[in-house]
């Protein structure tokens, strides 16, 4: 097709009209009859210039989070490629709120990247070290070096048998109700044989099950572990058992069964507690992508066929990893690793472990599923891709923004309220003093949502009220995610991730650029309330950073308030 003289084309080859012109109907957009004043975005600090030329289909309303039926996504006709960057908060630079790129968020100026922090467990080798030194601690470079076996192969034994069923007990009762990647018999049944059979030798994938367990508990421990040696020691364990798992690489990628994934969906799991995000995002990629061959997201069963241990650990395997993959991949503003309509594998159903066999459903008992908020954050994660996938994607078309924000909101209002009765909670003090975590957290992350959703940077619109709902709508959750986040710090439950830190920061930024948008009109009460504010912050702050062995982000954050006089 050849285009007028005066049109201009993007990086990526999308004719773009001179700004000055408006002769040229099909490329202003104009085609279908609309006003171009209707679907400009305005180039002011909370919002972005992009061009709707191209028709997409409505977002249709209404879609159930069922457990057999998760929400299906729209398709989207490629239109006008947004601004690189544009994660959440990514705004032009003159926007009070203007970035929070993975681990990099900026604010008026100031700029903290919550990745850069000396980290003696997470430190790559000295420049001047011998070529393939050995190491063994949480870096991208250790796990590369082990993976590739370039670490020579460490001895790692198992603890002693009474020791090694309490570490299990405790898995179950700490990270498995989040992460049910294990069925408890069978994983019992295993560690009985390993101890109690001489004769038995586990396969590659039940090693490194087994190692992961007590990786994983050693590592929990460590972090919360206040005292300097035992810190270290915990920590040290931990990396022996996780690197003598990742050894098992080879073997793992070679034999590609239902087994070896989930493995592979262990470590992965592991090292997204890992305080820097290369490690998580390398391995996570790479296990979902084994997950797709191995047909994990498409449905095993027929609607109507029941269900039994193969099919619940399918989908269970497929939704935690699933879910880290969407989590590091949001976070981070890198591209979705699925689109919901391609996946059709339903999501786990709350069955007790106890009750599921190779046959089906032990109906003669009645069991309470103990992992019933993994379910529940496997169907959020869902809402969450949906999000990304519309709201964060490269190519966006305005007018879809607000059908898609209330589609969005409706399917977040449906997940609120299909939610267990032990996972709602209304009084965040009862939920401190019953110790309701659980929920607590469930109301944590519809929040986030709800923030990333409504984010004043990727508004794809200029209509004064809708901006002033979202401005309004991202500082009332920020200072709910401040009370939920202050219940969970008095539990003694704080997340010690990099991604939660990077949402409470995000939250922290929301708060600042409110304030500052009407710092004019503030009243001395509103400041007193934001120093408050920015006080009970820091203290979460502090408490996540000395959990994850660092100060260096409360710090920074300090830093900018006092610079700002907040």
């Amino acid at each position: 097709m050849a285009y007028p003289s005066n049109v201009v084309f993007d990086s990526a080859g999308n004719p773009i009209s001179d700004p000055t012109s408006t002769s040229n109907d099909d490329i202003s957009g104009n085609r279908n009859g609309n006003s171009d004043s209707s679907h400009d975005i305005s180039k002011g600090q909370w919002s972005r210039q992009y061009n709707s030329n191209i028709t997409s289909p409505k977002w249709t309303k209404g879609r159930s989070l069922s457990s057999r039926s998760p929400m299906a996504s729209i398709s989207q006709d490629i239109v006008e490629p947004k601004p690189a960057d544009a994660h959440l908060g990514v705004n032009t630079d003159q926007a009070p709120l203007s970035s929070i790129k993975g681990t990099t968020l900026s604010i008026l100026g100031s700029t903290i990247d919550i990745n850069l922090f000396d980290a003696p467990d997470m430190d790559e080798t000295p420049p001047n070290a011998a070529a393939r030194s050995p190491l063994y601690n949480k870096s991208l470079q250790a796990m590369m070096q082990t993976a590739l076996n370039v670490n020579p192969p460490l001895h790692v034994e198992y603890p002693p048998k009474a020791d090694a069923f309490t570490y299990a007990e405790w898995y179950f009762l700490m990270i498995y109700p989040f992460l049910p990647i294990l069925h408890k018999p069978t994983f019992m049944t295993l560690l009985t044989r390993l101890y109690e059979d001489a004769g038995f030798v586990p396969t590659p994938a039940e090693t490194v099950m087994l190692h992961m367990v007590y990786a994983s508990i050693y590592l929990q421990y460590g972090i919360r572990q206040e005292q300097p040696e035992q810190k270290s020691r915990l920590h040290e364990m931990s990396n022996n058992h996780y690197h003598f798992a990742l050894g098992k690489f080879f073997d793992l990628a070679t034999s590609r069964k239902l087994v070896d994934v989930q493995a592979l969906t262990m470590i992965a799991l592991h090292t997204s507690r890992f305080p820097k995000t290369d490690c998580s995002h390398m391995i996570t990629c790479y296990a979902l992508g084994m997950a797709i061959e191995l047909n994990l997201h498409r449905a095993f069963k027929q609607p109507g066929e029941g269900t039994n241990l193969e099919n619940e650990m399918r989908k269970r395997i497929w939704w935690c990893l699933a879910a880290t993959a969407i989590a590091n991949s949001g976070r981070m503003g890198r591209p979705m690793p699925i689109r919901l309509e391609e996946c059709d594998a339903g999501f786990p159903e709350p069955i007790a472990d106890e009750l599921l066999t190779r046959d089906g459903v032990d109906t003669s008992r009645v069991l309470k599923c103990p992992y019933e908020v993994g379910v529940a954050a496997h169907k959020i994660s869902a809402l969450y891709l949906e999000m990304y996938s519309n709201v964060y994607a490269a190519r966006r078309d305005p007018r879809r923004y607000l059908p898609v924000v209330e589609a969005l909101e409706e399917q977040l209002q449906n997940w609120q309220d299909s939610l267990p009765e032990s996972l709602k909670i209304d009084d965040l003090d009862r939920a401190e003093h019953e110790g309701h975590m659980f929920a607590l957290y469930m109301k944590f992350l519809s929040n986030e949502f709800r923030l990333c959703l409504r984010h004043p940077s990727v508004a794809l619109t200029n209509d004064p009220g809708i901006l002033a709902e979202n401005a309004r709508i991202c500082e009332a959750t920020a200072s709910e995610m401040l009370r939920i986040s202050h219940s969970l710090l008095k539990l003694k439950s704080l997340d010690t991730t990099w991604y939660c830190l990077a949402v409470y920061i995000a939250s922290i930024f929301t708060t600042l650029a409110a304030h500052w948008e009407r710092r004019y009109e503030a009243t001395a009460a509103e400041v007193q309330t934001l120093r408050e504010d920015m006080s009970l912050w820091l203290l979460i702050l502090t408490e996540t950073g000395n959990l994850m062995g660092t100060s260096i982000s409360a710090y920074f954050v300090y830093l900018y308030c006092l610079s700002h006089g907040c």
